[in-house]
């Protein structure tokens, strides 16, 4: 092993790097810049230690993470500012279009409290739509970019593992202000690595009205990922309490999958006692580890299943409580290790 430091040259002056990743073999390095005039994307060769610019200052990194790596590593598919972008209004300066109107349907909602919700229509609106638009473009490794998708807040990207499709989430109105963007209504969408769009997966509605509690969610797909494991498969979660903490169930959550396509029936791989939280897929179609949490008891547990075989019932690996005196780093480690064992039997 080489623990030499080298320098890599060709970096900007005084750099304001984020937003690092890897590409898909390890041999390069993606960035940003953040320049006087706006964010760029760079690149860097870790053989030649060369780096490069491969955009001006187009990104758009208001929503998160403003770039992702193509899967065969030729390039990276970057969320750009659009070339039509509107100025952002200036709230001394721009007059109120009409009175603020608060409407109430008769539903009790009784809402978190939380921070820098949007406040003042129309600015606020206009603004953070603005702010949350963007074009995407795939950019080769030479700089040359094509566009591959219109604008739209768009606030998600994910390519299946084989890298032949993409599951793409965007942000749409009405906007809320008792609630934070992630719960605005969105859609979930299915394309394929070239942009042709194939259907609509999943409609999150405005989530301003959900039951009361912690572990209160919504109806509907959710936590949508790709198998890690697989080529293309989406594995989801939906809940079978209606969302409603306070209902009794003996199952919370049910995980689902579904091959490409995308056409068929979806299969149940197990259904959690308290609310899904995450998975680990093994590497193999023989087992994978689910977890699922409960805030109202501490508790949290984790499952063995086979996700070839949905007929046979889970295996509960841990039963526990996360805020016993017990569960010191050290301890959770060996637990971890002790699931991983018993995986490794399988």
């Amino acid at each position: 092993m080489d623990d030499k430091i080298q320098q890599i040259t060709g970096l900007p002056e005084e750099p304001r790097i984020a937003y690092v990743s890897f590409s898909p073999d390890e041999s390069k390095i993606a960035f940003t810049h953040t320049s006087n005039s706006g964010v760029e994307l760079w690149i860097a060769d870790l053989k030649t230690l060369q780096a490069r610019k491969l955009t001006d200052a187009l990104l758009n990194a208001n929503v998160g993470f403003p770039y992702r790596w193509i899967p065969n590593g030729n390039g990276l598919l970057a969320f750009m500012l659009p070339e039509n972008r509107t100025e952002l209004k200036d709230q001394k300066v721009t007059l109120p279009e009409g009175p603020v109107v608060s409407v109430s349907d008769g539903q009790v909602s009784q809402n978190r409290t939380y921070q820098d919700l949007l406040k003042n229509p129309p600015v606020d609106e206009a603004n953070f739509e603005i702010l949350m638009t963007s074009e995407l473009y795939t950019v080769n490794l030479n700089g040359v970019k094509t566009l591959w998708k219109e604008a739209g807040m768009y606030i998600d990207e994910t390519y299946s593992p084989d890298g032949k499709y993409m599951i793409l989430t965007t942000i749409s109105k009405p906007f809320s202000y008792a609630v934070p963007f992630y719960s605005f209504p969105n859609t979930t969408d299915i394309y394929t690595s070239d942009g042709k769009f194939i259907m609509n997966f999943s409609r999150q509605p405005l989530l301003d009205k959900l039951p009361v509690g912690f572990m209160a969610t919504f109806e509907g797909k959710r936590n949508i990922r790709w198998r890690a494991d697989k080529p293309a498969t989406l594995a989801w979660t939906e809940a079978l309490d209606k969302g409603d903490p306070t209902v009794e169930a003996e199952y919370r959550d049910e995980l689902f999958q579904l091959n490409a396509p995308f056409t068929g029936e979806p299969c149940s791989l197990i259904k959690t006692i308290n609310r899904f939280s995450g998975i680990t897929w093994g590497g193999n179609d023989n087992f994978a580890v689910v977890y699922d949490r409960w805030w109202n008891t501490r508790n949290n547990k984790a499952y063995l299943i086979n996700p070839s075989e949905s007929n046979l019932s889970p295996k509960i690996l841990s039963d526990r409580n996360y805020q016993d005196l017990y569960n010191d780093p050290g301890i959770i480690q060996t637990e971890k290790k002790r699931i991983w064992k018993v995986c490794d039997a399988y």
